[in-house]
């Protein structure tokens, strides 16, 4: 690492430079700078990040004067872009974090009271486990662990489904794979997904890579509202269907759901998109057109899959990503399409399977299969999709 201020210097430039940003504002505060030119710089870039989306911070710098813009110049002559971000991430926070340590173990050399030395031994103790190792877990430790674990109440994300509820409990940082063949019915039931997970207050981001953001709107509020998918897209409301729309008007605009077209977006621009959002739900239809790197559309897919798989663990943000199955494919997750990392990497794997194939049919029965559940069971659930508002429900047997 080099001196304070050099590191500092360089969290600047990869602000300024890199599209792995979002490492560096998830981890480093404003206070974790101790320099007061890059302090400031630091905390307007971020301001404008989030509250703009865009990383051209051209009206930012435009703004700076004296050490704040000789700090953003050297920023960028001192940046490169085969830096190591969240090396030098880590390796910043380890060091202000034993900067810290030491500078309350002198405080604690310097006591003269009992009370005042155990108070600071305990905020060192705090600082040390803020920083994560990995360390060997006897079972007397995790037999505590487990006693305050059942003591305390756990809430897993909602489905709106019971028996995919019964047997899926879905927890922050899920890895969720929906897949089905073309026209199957995989957006229309992820927009079902999230209007559910809305309704119980997750903030929901859904980046749609093949679809505008106004046509994902149209198929949530015929799925909310019931009315027919064609008579809201060619605008023909009747005078009963204006009143059910505004009827449910002030529910959709407070619904915590936002929707990005992301056409050509790599997984790190959606990780900084969703961190930006704080979102605790993703969407991301569909994972074949996410851009990724590797010489084949194999090598792609792994690439991302493991990218979206490491996503989810970092952040706690739970992912739903759609995954398109090759025609004739049955319900298991060896057909998922491109790669067979996608079944390693996922918690959970969904399949949408339909039990005929007559679209002259406004209904038909579709198979939910859950095909991989890391923390449940696996089993096939029976949906009825009703094509005319785009709505999944599950059909109860006696």
């Amino acid at each position: 690492m080099k001196d304070r201020l050099g590191a500092e210097i360089a969290l600047i430039g990869i602000v300024l430079n890199s599209d792995r940003r979002a490492f560096v504002f998830e981890g480093i505060k404003e206070d974790d700078f101790g320099n007061e030119a890059t302090r400031n710089v630091y905390r307007k870039l971020y301001k404008y990040w989030k509250e703009n989306g865009s990383t051209d911070f051209t009206a930012v710098v435009n703004l700076l004067e004296g050490d704040e813009l000789k700090a953003v110049f050297l920023a960028n002559d001192e940046y490169y872009p085969s830096v190591d971000v969240e090396g030098h991430v880590k390796e910043f926070k380890d060091d202000l974090t034993l900067e810290r340590i030491k500078t309350a173990a002198a405080q604690m050399l310097q006591s003269e009271d009992l009370d005042e030395a155990i108070k600071i031994d305990s905020q060192i103790q705090q600082m040390a486990r803020g920083v994560t190792r990995t360390k060997p877990l006897t079972f007397r430790e995790a037999s505590d662990l487990f006693a305050a674990d059942m003591s305390t109440e756990i809430e897993y994300i909602p489905t709106g489904y019971q028996k995919l509820d019964e047997y899926a409990l879905i927890d922050r940082g899920d890895f969720i794979v929906l897949a089905g063949e073309q026209s199957s019915g995989k957006t229309a039931f992820s927009i079902g997904l999230m209007l559910n997970m809305a309704r119980n207050d997750y903030r929901c981001v859904y980046f749609s890579l093949e679809t505008a953001a106004m046509g994902i709107f149209y198929k949530a509020v015929t799925i909310y509202t019931g009315l027919p998918y064609a008579t809201i897209l060619r605008r023909q409301l009747d005078d009963r269907e204006k009143e059910t729309y505004n009827l449910a008007w002030d529910e959709l605009k407070a619904m915590p759901i936002t929707i990005v077209e992301a056409a050509g977006w790599t997984v790190d621009r959606i990780r900084s998109e969703a961190i930006r959002l704080n979102a605790d739900v993703v969407f991301i239809d569909y994972i074949g057109l996410i851009k990724g790197n590797g010489r084949s559309r194999y090598e792609e897919t792994t690439s991302i899959s493991i990218d979206l798989h490491t996503m989810a663990q970092s952040t706690g943000i739970t992912i739903v990503c759609l995954s398109q199955q090759g025609r004739g494919s049955d319900d298991s997750m060896h057909s998922l399409k491109d790669s067979g990392q996608l079944e390693s990497d996922a918690d959970m794997v969904l399949i949408l399977t339909k039990k005929e194939d007559n679209r002259e049919k406004a209904k038909w029965e579709t198979d939910l299969t859950i095909a991989k559940n890391k923390k449940g069971r696996v089993g096939a659930i029976s949906m009825l999709f009703d094509g005319t508002c785009q709505k999944f429900t599950q059909i109860y047997t006696v």
